[in-house]
């Protein structure tokens, strides 16, 4: 697995994840469906894993995927806490 994986990737990867597809994480991030599609698969060859089960209905994760899901979730509150941070002054 690559060492200096993308916060932003993360990001993207619990939207599609939430999401449960490209078009309502394209929605929730402001991210093309493409791009999103691309990003995914770039994180999927740094961290060696599948991370997706991609069907006509959407984006199942894998065993993988639930992991890092759980790992990469506390990214959420650091962001929402980074993103008021120095507002409160």
């Amino acid at each position: 697995m690559k060492s200096n994986l993308s916060l932003d990737d993360l990001m993207l990867f619990l939207a599609v994840a939430d999401a449960g597809g490209l078009q309502g994480a394209a929605a929730a991030t402001g991210t093309s469906a493409p791009t999103l599609s691309r990003r995914m698969a770039d994180l999927e060859r740094a961290t060696g894993q599948h991370l997706f089960q991609r069907g006509p209905l959407g984006f199942a994760l894998t065993a993988e995927g639930r992991a890092l899901r759980a790992e990469a979730a506390p990214l959420r509150d650091v962001r929402r806490r980074l993103a008021s941070w120095g507002t409160d002054a």
